[in-house]
């Protein structure tokens, strides 16, 4: 189609509706001497004289065309118009028809035989006006419209008292990375309006084929609100999101009309790795022209800008600028003769540098004239070139910044973790110690009641760790910053580990032995006595446990001996009951035992010389399998009723549950500080498992399936867990130490008899 040859349009619409349009408005025009849309607003200069090789081809001849495309142009039958053509001559269409729908300006280079097929270049204006002084004025209104294409989504032109075309945006995609609508993270989308009024001024003075001056005014009044919101893109691309033609306006007295083209172009580049939005008003006035005159050139211009802003909002690093605007054409026989574009723009540099973005707003506006028409080189100059700084954050930029003190050293090593040097308005501190645990302060529920970005970790295990510290501001913008802490290992704490054996059919016994495996005592040795589960009191110079004697079937009752096996005292003698798992308080004063049959096994506490037995716990649980807190709050059981793991206060309130019947868990063990507690859990096969105290981050540190690996208990300063083991369906129970993380597994115990319930020493 002719009109997508000369303007290249990316867009196809019908060319049989816009050819009659030009054709009826031509006509109309011409037959009723104007009319009211495309009514110049001044007279013309009454001067125009045509080269003596100029023809004119009348409605009759344009009627009998059959083919017009590039440089061929073909008659169904020679006119007698066309029966006079020469070679040199020129050709101007006189009305546009459904072939020629802009018209045509030519030089017929040759003429076949038949006189139907021309040749023909395209001419200039200096070619075929000798002498000529035109002065056309006109405002465009969106009524004159007679065809136009725009991006789906975009509205049709409106209009108000204030401004004869109002475009609005609703969501309107103008980029889109991998052209799929669902897909919004690489869009760039567009909201808001442009409202503006065009008006335009076009003179041409001709003196003996040489073009003496030429002028193109435009007068701009506009108004844009918009805003715009985009993700991850990195572009550099121009849009038309409209095109709008316009009714032909007729040199009055002359065969010549030009016919105004309108665009709406949006243009946006650079690139963002964050989403971001923001938004500008602008209200601007602008009247710019463009002279040739003695053969100089001149650009006269002047306008007046005022914006506002919305501020943005950015997540990341951003640098974008996007421009919106006008471009007028008028179209002399499809050739744009002179052109103006205006757009206003914004642009976006967003960083982690101060200042942490900036937003400005502008102008720009260029006219220009093409070669084709006029006979001279291409003119085109950017006439305007305003930006404005419309506001920027100058915030410090959220910087983190940590620092360890010691950052070397041996386990047990204390770390002081300094995050407060970290700097732009932080409301938050995410730590991350490295080893599995964290703490978070934000603003003043900082845990310890300081918000000041420092807080202590004491790592027990050697290693390398790499804490972390993630600073947040009140955008939520994140910045990490790391360090590394070296932690020696040092030997195995001293002491000596508590258990008891199985050591003949009948009897069961207390033993000790260092944890280096040498020096085992046993420390109970009476005829068909059980003597079981014992525990050490603090100063690891007493020795809690329970025991039953002859005649068998008689009560269990709690005993306390010396360390070495010596001065053994009766503390309980309640009649049918069984009374064990006694465990001294952390001061030595007390000591907290279950007291069951025939009754669910229920809590108690006592004085350490058995006086002042009280029940402390709660008829909800039966209980088994009991630790107690070093800070004397919290006790951690298994419920014989639902066999799960539980945490409660002493009198059973506040009770947490931390594994599930179906986990099969039991025999949990406080570490020194609390904060964890190790236990024992049924995978298939017994393993051991650390949790906090809470019951989260529950993970394997055995981790054997070849094993079954019970009964665990913390060193004193947490290092170290000593526990049994014994080969899968097979063997005795020994006593093994490894780290507190699971590795470094040593056995201490070697014996035909299995060694249960190890306790470590407190010194």
């Amino acid at each position: 189609m002719e009109l997508e040859r000369l303007l290249g349009k990316a867009k196809k619409f019908s060319r049989t509706p816009l050819a009659a349009a030009l054709t009826a408005s031509y006509l109309f025009i011409n037959a009723c001497g104007g009319g009211k849309p495309t009514k110049p607003v001044e007279p013309p200069k009454e001067k125009i004289e045509f080269a003596e090789s100029v023809n004119i081809l009348d409605e009759g001849t344009m009627g009998n065309l059959s083919y017009y495309h590039g440089d061929t142009i073909i008659f169904q039958t020679p006119t007698p118009q066309v029966e006079s053509l020469n070679k040199g001559d020129i050709i101007i269409s006189e009305v546009p028809n459904s072939l020629a729908q802009l018209g045509f300006l030519r030089r017929v280079t040759s003429i076949s035989d038949d006189r139907k097929t021309l040749l023909a270049s395209q001419a200039t204006l200096e070619d075929a006006i000798k002498e000529a002084d035109i002065s056309i004025s006109k405002r465009l209104t969106p009524r004159e419209i007679i065809g136009n294409n725009s991006l789906n989504g975009l509205a049709k032109p409106a209009s108000s008292e204030n401004f004869d075309f109002i475009i609005s945006f609703n969501n309107l995609v103008v980029y889109d990375n991998d052209g799929n609508p669902n897909t919004i993270h690489d869009q760039v989308i567009l909201n808001g309006d442009i409202s503006f009024n065009y008006d335009f001024a076009f003179d041409l003075k001709v003196s003996d084929f040489k073009l003496k001056k030429l002028r193109f005014d435009n007068r701009i009044t506009e108004s844009q609100n918009l805003t715009v919101g985009a993700a991850l893109f990195r572009v550099g691309k121009e849009i038309r999101l409209a095109e709008y033609f316009f009714a032909p306006v007729p040199i009055p007295s002359t065969p010549l009309f030009v016919i105004p083209y309108l665009e709406l172009v949006a243009g946006i580049s650079g690139e963002a790795y964050a989403r971001f939005g923001t938004g500008v008003s602008q209200s601007a006035t602008l009247r710019a022209g463009i002279i040739r005159e003695n053969e100089e050139w001149s650009a006269p211009f002047e306008f007046k800008a005022d914006f506002d802003y919305q501020e943005p909002t950015v997540s990341g690093d951003v640098k974008f600028k996007g421009y919106l605007g006008p471009k007028m054409s008028l179209l002399v026989y499809g050739l744009a003769g002179v052109y103006g574009d205006v757009d206003g723009f914004l642009e976006l540099n967003a960083a982690s540098q101060s200042p942490r973005w900036e937003l400005s707003a502008g102008l720009e506006a260029s006219l220009g004239v093409e070669d084709k028409i006029f006979g001279w080189i291409d003119y085109d100059i950017n006439i305007i070139n305003y930006k404005k700084t419309l506001a920027k954050d100058t915030t410090p930029p959220l910087v983190s910044r940590l620092t360890a003190k010691p950052d070397s050293g041996n386990a047990p090593l204390e770390v002081l973790l300094d995050a407060s040097a970290s700097t732009g308005g932080v409301v938050e501190y995410k730590f991350n110690f490295g080893d599995g645990n964290s703490y978070n302060e934000k603003s003043s529920l900082a845990p310890d009641g300081i918000f000041d970005g420092k807080t202590r970790h004491t790592y027990n295990v050697s290693g390398t760790y790499i804490p972390s510290v993630t600073v947040l501001n009140q955008n939520a913008d994140q910045s990490v910053a790391k360090d590394t802490i070296n932690v020696s290992e040092v030997g195995m704490p001293s002491g000596k580990i508590l258990y008891y054996a199985q050591t003949s059919y009948h009897s069961w016994d207390i033993f000790t032995i260092n944890v280096d495996g040498t020096q085992e005592k046993q420390l109970t040795s009476s005829s068909f006595p059980i003597e079981v589960l014992p525990s050490w009191s603090p100063d690891a110079r007493k020795i809690a446990y329970s025991a039953s004697y002859p005649p068998v079937g008689g009560r269990i009752d709690i005993y306390v001996m010396d360390a070495d096996g010596t001065n053994r005292v009766q503390i309980t003698a309640t009649p049918d009951r069984q009374e064990e798992e006694p465990i001294f308080s952390a001061d030595g004063t007390k000591i907290l035992y279950l007291r069951s049959y025939p009754d669910p096994s229920q809590l108690y506490l006592m004085n350490v010389d058995g006086s002042n037995q009280r029940k402390v716990g709660s008829d909800v649980y039966d209980y088994w399998n009991l630790a107690w807190s070093p800070n004397g709050q919290k006790v951690a059981f298994v419920n014989s009723s639902d066999l799960s793991l539980y945490v409660t206060d002493l009198d059973g309130s506040n009770a947490k549950k931390l594994t599930n019947a179906s986990e099969s868990a039991g025999y949990p063990c406080f570490s020194p500080d609390g904060t964890k507690i190790v236990f024992s859990r049924f995978d298939g096969n017994s393993e051991i498992y650390v949790m906090n105290s809470d019951g989260s981050n529950q993970r394997n540190i055995s981790n054997d399936q070849n094993t079954d690996d019970d009964m665990p208990c913390y060193s004193p300063d947490g290092r170290f867990i000593v526990y049994t083991s014994k080969q899968r369906n097979t063997g005795s129970y020994e006593i093994w130490i490894m780290k507190s993380d699971g590795t470094g597994k040593k056995r201490i115990t070697n014996n035909s008899y299995s060694d249960l319930n190890p306790k470590w020493s407190p010194k």
